[in-house]
């Protein structure tokens, strides 16, 4: 890892490098990351099952039923009830684009 590629992920990531010192401080600290990875890809993971993801359950789904949208706490007329001011069913904002 070198200075110029340390300076150029700092700009896609959005981050201001300050002098020579920090540049030469994060190159250390990216080439040991980088190390790490290199280690990690090493290790022989032959046989061994992927770590449970959550997303991998069955998603328990309410019935698609139909009704007026007043009902329970998310109501439609509840919620618009709280508003400083509705129109046929919506909010009203102020504009901010001109």
């Amino acid at each position: 890892m070198d200075s110029k590629t340390v300076i150029k992920v700092a700009n896609l990531a959005r981050l201001r490098l300050s002098g020579e010192d920090e540049i030469a401080q994060r190159t250390k600290e990216m080439s040991g990351i980088i190390s790490f990875v290199e280690q990690l890809q090493e290790v022989d993971t032959t046989g061994i099952a992927p770590l449970a993801n959550p997303n991998d359950d069955v998603q328990r789904l309410r019935d698609d039923k139909a009704d007026n949208g007043d009902t329970g706490n998310s109501g439609s007329v509840r919620v618009l009830s709280n508003a400083p001011e509705s129109n046929s069913g919506y909010f009203v904002v102020p504009k901010i684009i001109e």
